[in-house]
């Protein structure tokens, strides 16, 4: 899933994570670096920061009908540029 972060110290930070196979996109926009810093977002991991826990969490499950038919691998890049594809299990 692709997804970008930044931060400046005492001051902002961002945070886009994106689930294209749902059509969803979390972007988080806030006068804080708290929102990116304290999950060390840097070592390229995304699913440590809490909102995007939350985000993932809110999404509706699929059937396992529909999982049967729809792919089931989503390939992103992490923060440090290397390829990783996820499998993806609806239900799980």
């Amino acid at each position: 899933m692709p997804w970008h972060y930044g931060w400046y110290p005492d001051a902002y930070s961002l945070l886009l994570f994106k689930v294209p196979d749902r059509q969803l996109t979390l972007l988080l926009l806030v006068c804080t670096d708290r929102a990116s810093s304290v999950f060390c977002l840097g070592n390229g991991d995304a699913l440590r920061s809490a909102f995007v826990s939350v985000f993932l969490n809110g999404i509706p499950r699929r059937d396992k009908s529909e999982c049967e038919t729809s792919g089931s691998m989503v390939e992103g890049m992490t923060a440090k540029g290397q390829r990783r594809a996820i499998a993806v299990r609806p239900g799980a």
